[in-house]
């Protein structure tokens, strides 16, 4: 029976779903082992225990720990898995979903649109189970009952939302580049009426050729940028059916971020905000995206009148079509006890972490509420981090009822929050130093004198951090 098990496939695709026992990891695909290598390598090696081989091959030592294919439980973690490098799985060994085990769920959980499904149910600790049936290309719970509801069916033709497909854009490293033709100088004298006004929106490929040319309206948004700023932020509203003849998903707004003001010191501010939203995605891999885009503003006769570096930033149907969630829009008060709370839990610490008290759960301030399909509550996600103290905007100052003087200086804001999760925040954070300081040297597009700082700004974070007994006492908790 051994030698007959140990001569079957560890992985293996049907049709266009890969069914492996624990799971494909990111760093399979970097060491590029394919499910043939794979299948190859146990065989051949692990499978005969040749202690020789398993020594002096890398591959091996990979396939046997807890990135391999029967240990890997990172599917399960709702927080740091991202669809990004579940995509980039999924293209590797050329599949549309994949079939996991090993990790004991509720219920078979799918994940990210029907890419992903965990389907054990627990079976071994007594529970009654469920089975995955998979029937005509369309997936099943079947349960103990007999009942079979329909799961999340693997999309094949996924249509992208415009931010969606601006931010999938690759130009060989280079920002992805927008043309803007409209009257820019009546945009900027009816910024704070927000008066909207005709505009063509147009999105280039590297070679300056251009893919998409649509007409859209625009206007100025935002609170205080709006009024301290020369160039306010803006958001383009476009019709449904225009996006839909470039294969556009119907989200028909798009948000986006200028400089404050011309001059390499505003630029950098602005860059130094976008690096916070790829830094959250570190932290929480549900997480508001943004892009830097290279934006061009040109009139009416075609003569360039602004020329910057700016960030799209996902709008609230733009995450509802990628994460399949539900956006909450209804403006009631809400209270932080609704929340799931780890992933308020960390975004707590963030916010302390970057000096940043421009938020609010109760009115909504600079964070979207969704329900994300993985969570039975739901999760407050941030956004615009201009007002934090790592940004450091020379207009931003602290709300008056605020016990600090300057917004570089941290402040928990007055959540409650239990003994038991200030202490998973300071682990969780504790873990992901390294991770958070690599994220720091990666921002190449920073000036090398900024991300000095900035890592200096987070050290002193990680000061506080490693004395917990007295950072406990600025927090309001409860057993």
């Amino acid at each position: 029976m051994g030698n007959w098990l140990r001569s079957k496939n560890v992985i293996i695709t049907i049709n266009d779903n890969l069914i492996v026992h624990g799971g494909i990891s990111q760093k399979m695909v970097d060491a590029n082992i394919s499910a043939q290598d794979a299948n190859r390598l146990f065989r051949d090696s692990i499978m005969k225990n040749d202690a020789k081989t398993l020594a002096d091959n890398p591959k091996v030592d990979l396939l046997l720990g807890d990135e391999g294919p029967l240990w890997y439980r990172g599917y399960a973690d709702t927080l740091m898995f991202h669809e990004d490098s579940l995509n980039t799985i999924l293209n590797f060994y050329n599949v549309n979903s994949i079939i996991v085990g090993h990790t004991i769920m509720s219920q078979i959980t799918p994940r990210f649109g029907g890419k992903l499904f965990l389907i054990d149910c627990g079976l071994f600790t007594g529970n009654s189970g469920e089975v995955l049936i998979w029937n005509d290309d369309h997936f099943y719970r079947g349960k103990a009952n007999g009942k079979k509801p329909e799961l999340n069916k693997p999309p094949k033709k996924h249509k992208k939302s415009l931010f969606g497909t601006i931010y999938d854009m690759n130009h060989d490293g280079k920002n992805p580049k927008i043309k803007i033709t409209t009257t820019f100088k009546n945009l900027l004298k009816n910024k704070l009426k927000e008066v909207e006004q005709e505009s063509t929106f147009e999105l280039l490929n590297s070679r300056d050729s251009s893919l998409l040319n649509i007409k859209s309206m625009v206007r100025a948004r935002g609170n205080m940028r709006k009024q301290v700023c020369h160039f306010p932020p803006v958001k383009f509203n476009f019709v449904k059916k225009d996006l839909a003849a470039f294969a556009l998903k119907s989200t028909d707004k798009l948000k986006m971020v200028f400089p404050c003001r011309n001059g390499d010191s505003h630029q950098e501010k602005l860059f130094q905000e976008y690096f916070l939203y790829t830094l959250y995605q570190v932290i929480d891999s549900n997480s508001v995206r943004a892009k830097l885009v290279d934006v061009q503003i040109v009139n009416d006769k075609n003569e360039i009148t602004e020329n910057f570096t700016s960030i799209v930033v996902e709008d609230e149907d733009a995450y509802a079509l990628r994460t399949h969630a539900r956006v909450v829009e209804n403006k009631a008060v809400l209270n932080s006890t609704v929340l799931e709370r780890k992933p308020f839990v960390l975004m707590y610490f963030f916010q302390y972490m970057i000096a940043n008290t421009d938020w609010s759960i109760g009115n909504r301030h600079n964070v979207m509420i969704a329900k994300l399909p993985q969570n039975e509550k739901v999760v407050a996600l941030p956004y615009d981090y201009d007002y934090s103290g790592f940004v450091g905007q020379s207009y931003a100052v602290p709300h008056e009822s605020l016990p600090i003087k300057s917004v570089k200086q941290r402040h928990f804001m007055p959540y409650v929050i239990s003994t038991e999760e200030f202490h998973f925040g300071v682990k969780y954070f504790q873990e992901m130093k390294q991770a958070i300081l690599d994220k720091c040297d990666s921002a190449t597009y920073l000036n090398p004198n900024v991300i000095d700082n900035n890592k200096k700004f987070i050290l002193d974070f990680y000061n506080e951090l490693d004395k917990p007994e007295r950072l406990i006492k600025n927090i309001k908790t409860k057993e």
